[in-house]
């Protein structure tokens, strides 16, 4: 559930000991301390953050989705992982593209755990991709399974079959191994002024003493080339931090797109055929000096949302508080230019849309 209500006693029903079939135990109930919320100018201040934050800190480790929130979204970071008002767990449909990716993530991820899959040849590698597919649209695409849909599945097996082929002949052609860890990887170190973190890269390949970072997507071509320039591929820069933190090899990072078959990095370097994105001025990027950029940037927005929370204030950025907020902010000795630049207002795909209501 994510909404928690005054006068629970009218709708809870105590089963009493006497009443309890033998073999059966009744379940202690739970206590649950109210939550105060106090709405000002886009602000909600909360009881017991600091508290909470302190208990997170202290068990958990931190992940892309977490510190993402944290950056951009507080109040979302703090309703999930502090205050813990998740989702019901009841299965929903997916976008479609969402669905397609999915479907991609395991094709790419069961195909290249198979063995000598770099040193097989086209025919080879699209009649394993065929079968793996099968097994795909069974376990993550059923959608695609319904009657109808057969145009729309065959499709998405051609695209994607030729998007391994085009994978494997790029990645062989720039040197680049598999190792048994370089699909689904899990790592686990220190980022952020030793902050622990965790993250699950898609695809992780080697080169002597290089490693290539993998951001697999069905698509959105324009949205990646535009996280690369306004340098917001906060994910990548995290998982080549933490690579770089464990094996100190030189971390390139890219995207590599399912639907066009198409890589997208800041450079070369890594992928000759990549597309490349640049500086306005049309020089490349020097990948080392943004990532030092960034890193810094959020360690100085960590702080910040840091110490907001220790003071039980949470910012809400929505349409209708986004002006207020900001002008609180030009008031203050706050220079924002220190921090990530807050992300544009996106509630109409909040999950806590019910609780962000209560600030006016």
């Amino acid at each position: 559930m994510l909404e928690r209500c005054d006068g629970s006693e009218h709708i809870m029903m105590e089963v009493r000991p006497e009443t309890v079939l033998k073999g059966f135990e009744s379940a202690p109930l739970k206590h649950i301390d109210p939550i105060q919320l106090q709405s000002n100018n886009g602000f909600i201040q909360v009881d017991h953050l600091k508290e909470l934050l302190t208990t997170f800190k202290d068990t958990k480790d931190w992940s892309y989705s977490s510190l993402n929130k944290l950056f951009y979204h507080p109040y979302s970071f703090a309703f999930h992982y502090l205050l813990k008002l998740r989702r019901t767990s009841v299965e929903h449909i997916s976008q479609e593209n969402r669905v397609k990716g999915i479907i991609g993530h395991y094709v790419f991820e069961h195909l290249f755990q198979v063995s000598g899959i770099l040193e097989a040849d086209e025919s080879s590698i699209r009649a394993t991709a065929k079968g793996i597919l099968r097994q795909a649209f069974e376990h993550k695409g059923s959608t695609f399974l319904l009657y109808g849909k057969e145009p729309e599945r065959q499709q998405l097996s051609k695209t994607l079959i030729e998007a391994v082929v085009a994978f494997q002949k790029n990645i062989i052609a720039n040197g680049w191994s598999l190792q048994p860890d370089s699909c689904e990887k899990d790592t686990k170190g220190q980022v952020l002024n030793n902050l622990n973190f965790r993250g699950i890269m898609d695809m992780v390949l080697y080169r002597g003493e290089e490693t290539l970072i993998l951001d697999l997507k069905w698509y959105k071509s324009n949205a990646k080339v535009n996280e690369l320039s306004s340098k917001e591929d906060l994910q990548l820069i995290l998982y080549a931090l933490l690579e770089h933190g464990i094996s100190n090899q030189k971390i390139h990072t890219a995207y590599f797109l399912f639907k066009s078959a198409q890589f997208i990095a800041r450079n070369n370097q890594a992928i000759q055929s990549a597309k490349v994105v640049s500086n306005a001025d049309g020089e490349e990027v020097n990948e080392d000096q943004v990532r030092a950029e960034v890193t810094e940037r959020m360690i100085q927005t960590f702080n910040w949302r840091n110490e907001q929370l220790n003071k039980g204030l949470l910012e809400v950025y929505l349409e209708h508080t986004a002006t207020q907020i900001e002008d609180s902010y030009d008031e203050s000795d706050i220079n924002l230019l220190d921090y990530l630049e807050l992300k544009k207002p996106y509630e109409q795909y909040e999950l806590y849309r019910n609780l962000i209501g209560l600030v006016e």
